[in-house]
């Protein structure tokens, strides 16, 4: 009987200290009750309840970057164009980024590579070429309005190859 009482008092003792979680700066920890989203952690110390809570994400809140590595594009001309891009973000709102898809870096590469490639295709490859600042503007105001609802602050897309294949 008294091994039982021991066992179970250090079942309880291991499971309350593991219960407490530690967030690093510039991260927060997301974490779900029974199965939807409960609460977002900040920097500190937090307690979870075990067997209802569970940390699903830990998120950086530092600025992030992303590149779009050799995509093909097609001018108006019907020319073919490489391009390869940098994007700079950082998340604003962890809720929306763990929750809102599945992978949300992909997500934005994939709307940026999109959007690239939506305003190539209205210009000639010599245009393109010459007005990668207009490009890179165009591109940005599009994807930063759609990051937002991803929980993202797109801060900059740069351009570091637009050339002919």
């Amino acid at each position: 009987m008294i091994y039982a009482f021991i066992a179970l008092a250090a079942v309880i003792i291991v499971m309350t200290a593991a219960s407490f979680k530690k967030v690093p700066p510039e991260t927060v920890f997301v974490v779900e009750r029974m199965g939807s989203f409960y609460a977002s952690y900040g920097e500190g110390v937090h307690f979870v309840v075990p067997l209802l809570d569970k940390v699903i994400a830990k998120i950086s809140l530092a600025p992030q970057c992303l590149p779009l590595e050799k995509a093909a594009a097609v001018s108006a001309d019907q020319v073919s164009l490489r391009l390869s891009a940098l994007i700079r973000f950082s998340v604003t709102d962890a809720q929306k980024y763990s929750c809102s898809t599945e992978n949300t870096p992909a997500a934005l590469s994939s709307l940026t590579l999109t959007a690239f490639r939506n305003v190539i295709s209205a210009v000639s490859a010599g245009d393109a070429v010459k007005s990668q600042d207009t490009i890179e503007k165009t591109v940005f105001r599009a994807v930063s309005a759609a990051a937002e609802q991803w929980g993202l602050n797109v801060s900059e897309i740069k351009l570091t190859e637009l050339s002919l294949i």
